[in-house]
């Protein structure tokens, strides 16, 4: 079972990582322009961080999230919208009342499902949601390299100012490695000014691509185009993550 624990706080996941999607609204604000996509389906959607942008030029869109501290955050940040809902629910059950013509899942949300029976029941629950048609666009990272190499050592990310205006440093490390299900386990830790410190932990599956590519196929899905990143730069033998632009038959 995956580990939500840091997903703690809708307001500090938005401090720490909104200012990251601008690429991800970009290409997929691309793709509703060229496909004329009117109604949009969020999976995962987390904070809204991706979903109320969209929601702006769309006649409606929906988030759904099953972390109820990420929702929270996602409505207030929506309340100036009438054409935007958010739902908490399980990916493999949620029912729309009128099907979508376009889907997304960023931030890696993909690498989540960590059994593939169950992410086999999200996207043929998502594929049931979508006009035919309809673009299903994702990224994941790969089973590249680097991405499957524990650390000996906590590794700094980075910093940001949290809601409550504190300078926090962010650090993280891969503790160990599941080569038979191609599972790394994170662990993540917050330090605060005054010494204290906040541990998280994710759990992420690395699927190669000849496995997605099936993935998306039984589920009734085509590849239209795979990119290394949101900036769309080509997908390469060496690349670490994949931007996947799959379309509903």
């Amino acid at each position: 079972m995956q580990d939500l624990s840091e997903f703690f706080c809708g307001d500090d996941y938005d401090c720490e990582y909104s200012h990251l999607y601008e690429a991800d609204i970009a290409l997929i604000q691309r793709y509703i322009d060229k496909s004329g996509a009117k109604r949009l389906l969020d999976l995962c959607c987390g904070t809204g961080i991706v979903t109320v942008p969209l929601a702006e030029k769309l006649t409606f869109t929906t988030g759904v999230d099953i972390q109820p501290q990420m929702l929270a955050t996602a409505i207030r940040k929506a309340r100036h919208l009438d054409n935007i809902e958010f739902i908490e629910a399980d990916a493999t059950r949620f029912v729309a009342d009128e099907p979508y013509d376009i889907a997304v899942m960023t931030g890696n949300a993909f690498q989540t499902f960590l059994d593939d029976p169950l992410l086999e029941s999200v996207l043929s629950n998502l594929s049931r949601q979508l006009v035919s048609g309809a673009y299903f666009i994702f990224d994941t990272r790969l089973p590249i390299g680097s991405n499957l190499t524990l650390d000996a050592d906590w590794g700094e990310t980075g910093s940001y100012t949290d809601p409550q205006g504190r300078h926090v440093r962010r650090f993280y490390k891969r503790v160990r490695y599941d080569e038979q299900r191609n599972i790394i386990y994170f662990e993540k830790k917050r330090e605060y000014p005054d010494g204290s410190q906040f541990f998280s932990s994710i759990d992420l599956k690395y699927r190669p691509l000849e496995t997605i590519i099936a993935m998306l196929d039984e589920a009734g899905f085509d590849v239209e185009a795979r990119f290394s990143n949101w900036e769309a730069d080509p997908l390469q033998p060496d690349s670490k993550g994949m931007v996947c632009v799959a379309r509903k038959r």
